[in-house]
Formats: C-alpha cells, structure tokens, sequence
C-alpha cells in the first residue's frame, strides 16, 4: 500500500497511518476466557483491509452508513476501521435501547450494513429492513446472516491473500460526517442524532495530545463502551501515540488492571467511585481496629492533599481573601504537613503500597468525565498517587473540550480538585 501522510484528514487514512508506522507495535490487548491476547497494529491493519474488502464485494461503497448495536469489544474496533477504511460512515446506539426503536433508526439514517453480537439480536431488530447483517464473531456459524469469518475469509486463523481495497477513504472530505451517535436520547420516539466529522474527531484528539503527554512506550486500559463517543476518544487517542489499547467492562476494569498493567487508564467516574467505596468498605472477616485504621489514613491523606494544593497555589481560589486569612490558611497547611507527613509514609507501606500493585504498578494517571466527580473519591486516588485527569467532556464538540493537565517538560501540572482544568487549545467556550 502507499506511503500516506501524517496529515490526515480522514479517519480512515488516519487508521491506515497509524497502523502502518507502528506496525510491530501492539495495538489492542484483550482477554479471552483466562488468557490475554495481544494484536499488533500490521495484524490490526491486515485484518481490518480484509474486512473493508469483504465489505466493499458486498456493496458497501464510500458515503455509505454501517449501523452499531453491540457491545464493545476488539471486534468492534476492527469492523469500525475497516467501515472508514472504506470511506463509510458509522451509527452507534446503545445496546440496551428497544430494538422497535433501533430499527426505525436504521431505516431513518439509510444504514446498508448493520453490526450485531449475535443473531437474534439481529432478527430482533432487522424484522423487515432490507439491511445486510453482519454478526461479530469469527466462527463459521449455520444461519442466514454474514460473520467476520465470512468477509474477512479468515480459516484456520490465518486471512488468505487477496487485493486489498483500502484507498476508498480518500473519496471521502475531512468536513463529511464520519460518525453519528445515540445516546440517552434515543429511549424517545423522535430521538436527535449527534453528526461529527472527521475534521472535529481528529482535531480533537490532536488537541488531547498536547495535552497528555504520552509516547508509544504507554499502554491505555478503558472500559468506556465504543458505542460512545467517549469511548471512541481513547481508542483514537491510543492509536493516535500507538499504545496498547486494553478492553475491559466497568465489571472487571480493576480486576483485569493487574494483568494489562497500564499506564494510564480511562473510565466513567462511577466505577472509580464503586472501587474507592470497596476500598474503604473493607473485607468482611477484618477487624474493627482495620477497619477504623484505613478509614483514619484517608481521612488524614485528605487533609494533607488539601494543604499540599494550598501551598502549591492548586487549590481553586472563586473569591480573593483578607491578608490575615491567607497567612491563617498558611500556617494551618504547613502544621498539617509537619504533623501528618511522617505518619502518611508509615500508613503507604501497608495500604497505599499494595494497592497500587494491585492496580498493576504501572498506573500514572486515570482519564475521566461526563459526570460529576466526588472530591473524596479524588482525594483517594491522589493518595495513591495516581492524579485522575476529569475532563468536561460533550459528544457535540468530539468529545473533550477541557481537561486537567500531567506535568510534563516546559508545562506545570493543573490537577485541582472540584476542576476539571484548562480548555484544550484551539477550544471556545462561552457562558450564557
């Protein structure tokens, strides 16, 4: 295939750069029933060109619509590269919404080619409409619908050799639409349709990158589904670096820390408030003493986190106070530091330590957003020395419009609690 340049202006030739430039790098990690299994970017790119070719045999032509009513999950992610390798345009929809109302979507945005996890779910929705179904598996399976297997003519695990047709992108402009979402509003009769480009995704994800600063040595755990745009966000920004992109559920996102070992993370902010909950909850056969011990170094490392942001000048200041107010705040934020400090390092070699082990050993930082973020679930991974980035995140503006922000060279970190930082560069906002 031909060199393509690094300014891409579509999704699908910035899914084939990618790929190709990092090519023996691992691109998506995944486990299957006890074992992880790891993609490298030259079999991702192989495997979703032998996809896009399947597709292209079966009609599916550039400007085209392929609708999204699954879980997430690596095949997910394949049959969406290989949709824009395509020059297409993917629909997503939560996989909880009524199939009546999936159906008419699907007739409603002309959708060719439908993606389902298993059959029935697709004769559940297609009841009628003249749509190819595509099941995402790669077994061979006895029924009328298409699988991976079929399009990708994988057998035996190994793809066969054909002409690949991966240039059907570049009929496509960086201002077309590359991606429609659903998202709370489809439960309605009349839901809205949010339409992003290609232009806006990338845009943003290069803004991310100035941002959170991350190399191709990294790896990203998210359990955030693909089916939103927040879940696209961190698969873009993952290839974008070339990182190991890991799967997992809200279910088993911290159990499956320990095995990928990431070094950043992302995940909605209930699932890091269930985890510090169970955390704090203890086990069921400890002692009260325990139990009352970890609830005292939180407590204590609250206090202490509070007083490190006032003195390092990130504590959110919304009014300016008295001069004999501040020198009191001054005073108390270094009595805290003299006193607390020396029992903090103790408490870290019995709670804060193993923890983070559990968690992997590697973990640097956990991207969140799209709800409100409890400070004292902040406060907790911040003992841990793991800085969550809350971010305002909207579908509408491709997903992150501000974000805190890791210290890097020539940048000062902005990690203040109750914030969700700096705008991205190249963001407006205005109040109203």
């Amino acid at each position: 295939m031909e060199e393509i340049s690094i300014h891409n202006r579509t999704l699908g030739e910035f899914f084939a750069a990618r790929c190709q430039l990092f090519r023996e790098k691992d691109a998506l990690q995944f486990k299957v029933r006890d074992r992880v299994v790891t993609m490298t970017y030259g079999k991702l790119l192989e495997t979703s060109e032998a996809l896009a070719e399947g597709l292209r045999k079966k009609g599916f032509s550039p400007g085209d619509r392929a609708f999204f009513f699954c879980e997430s999950g690596p095949e997910f992610a394949i049959a969406l590269i290989a949709v824009h390798l395509c020059g297409g345009v993917d629909v997503s929809i939560n996989p909880d919404t009524d199939p009546d109302l999936v159906g008419s979507e699907i007739e409603r945005t002309g959708c060719n080619f439908c993606f389902f996890d298993d059959a029935s779910q697709a004769d559940g929705v297609l009841n009628g409409i003249s749509a190819h179904a595509v099941i995402l598996t790669w077994k061979k399976i006895k029924n009328p619908h298409t699988t991976l297997a079929d399009l990708t003519g994988i057998k035996g695990g190994v793809i066969e050799k054909k002409n690949r047709s991966v240039n059907l992108f570049r009929k496509r402009m960086s201002e077309d639409p590359a991606s429609l979402f659903y998202h709370r509003s489809a439960q309605i009769n009349n839901p809205d349709c949010i339409v992003l480009s290609h232009s806006g995704i990338l845009s943003n994800i290069r803004s991310i990158t100035s941002i959170v600063s991350t190399t191709e040595l990294d790896s990203l755990q998210s359990c955030l589904p693909l089916w939103h745009s927040s879940g696209r966000c961190w698969l873009y920004f993952a290839l974008h670096h070339g990182c190991c992109f890991s799967f997992s559920t809200t279910a088993d996102f911290f159990i499956l820390m320990q095995r990928f070992a990431p070094t950043l993370a992302a995940a909605p902010p209930r699932t890091l408030v269930d985890f510090h909950k169970r955390i704090l909850e203890g086990r069921p056969n400890e002692s009260v003493y325990q139990s009352l011990g970890r609830r005292a170094y939180f407590l204590m490392n609250h206090l202490l986190n509070m007083a490190r942001s006032f003195l390092s000048g990130q504590m959110p200041r919304y009014s300016r106070s008295p001069a004999w107010q501040e020198n009191l705040f001054f005073f108390y934020a270094v009595f805290i530091l003299v006193l607390l400090s020396p029992i903090k390092w103790g408490g870290d070699l019995f709670l804060s330590d193993p923890l983070k082990r559990k968690l992997g050993g590697k973990l640097r930082a956990v991207m969140t957003g799209g709800e409100i973020f409890p400070s004292a679930t902040d406060h907790f991974f911040r003992t841990l020395d793991i800085p969550v980035l809350e971010g305002y995140w909207m579908t509408e503006a491709s997903h992150i419009l501000a974000t805190r922000v890791l210290e890097y060279t020539g940048q000062k970190s902005r990690i203040s609690a109750g914030t969700v930082g700096p705008m991205l560069p190249g963001t407006e906002l205005k109040l109203i």
